[in-house]
């Protein structure tokens, strides 16, 4: 009697045990049900990504997609954490998918359109009442976005070449926005800013007396504009479906399109 309490007792032991086990799991966050989606696009007019992670979460909740939306405004910061751990999607400059997409088994899915196309274009701009033009612009400094390790010789590509000049010989200073540089412009803390056409739009519309007190100098070639990408194998091909679906539509009253301030999309391969 005494041997069979104790086997009793010992089972008993055990079955609470499993149960506060299967407990404590079912308790953790299950991160496999949650879809990480990285946004990296320092070209883009976004100024606030605060309410831009707000606004896509409240979307995603909407249409009963589970994802966390992770906005970057520093270069560093986004390469940093997709090189710790890939996450499932990606909304990443060209450039980037370009230098490092084949390596972290990324595949690209969509691109944004503004104006009917998936490029954009920057412009340089200078302080009114300068005397820096094309011809001397030798030793000036040159605030701007990031465009890749390669920055010089994507310059020279979309631009400079152009006009005989090598960017080589320009004091560049990347800063995180199109908005940074162009205040950096406007406050005389540089001497050129090169920014997106859709931005100095924007920030013109917000702040019309920055713009009184810059000009445009020159405009550079098309340049291709972010992708939206996925990881190959952290994400499977139902889901990728779905995802590209809902950034495609409304969902109760919430325009995703408008929250991403582009127009539409452009299937990649179709």
């Amino acid at each position: 009697m005494i041997l069979s309490q104790r086997i009793a007792k010992k089972y008993f032991r055990y079955f609470i045990g499993v149960v506060l086990f299967l407990g404590l799991v079912m308790a953790l966050p299950n991160e496999s049900l949650a879809l990480d989606i990285y946004y990296f696009s320092p070209d883009s007019p976004q100024r606030n990504l605060g309410g831009l992670k707000r606004k896509m979460e409240t979307f995603f909740t909407q249409v009963d997609f589970e994802a966390n939306f992770q906005p970057f405004a520093h270069f560093v910061d986004f390469d940093q954490n997709v090189r710790k751990k890939v996450p499932s999607f990606l909304y990443l400059p060209a450039w980037y998918y370009s230098l490092y997409g084949e390596k972290l088994g990324l595949r690209p899915l969509m691109s944004p359109m503004a104006n009917g196309v998936t490029t954009y274009q920057k412009v340089l701009m200078v302080r009114k009442g300068t005397t820096i033009t094309m011809a001397n612009i030798t030793n000036q400094s040159l605030a701007m976005t990031t465009m890749g390790p390669a920055d010089e010789s994507t310059l020279n590509t979309i631009l400079f070449k152009a006009h005989g000049l090598d960017s080589k010989d320009l004091n560049i200073i990347t800063v995180p926005k199109d908005a940074d540089a162009l205040f950096a412009l406007a406050l005389g803390h540089v001497d050129m800013a090169l920014v997106g056409k859709r931005s100095i739009g924007q920030i013109g519309a917000i702040n019309p007396k920055i713009m009184q007190s810059v000009q445009p100098l020159a405009e550079s070639s098309p340049i291709p504009g972010p992708i939206l990408c996925y990881a190959v194998d952290r994400v499977d091909g139902p889901v990728v479906e779905q995802l590209k679906g809902l950034l495609q539509k409304k969902a109760s009253g919430i325009n995703v399109l408008a929250i991403l301030q582009i127009d539409g999309w452009r299937v990649v391969g179709e």
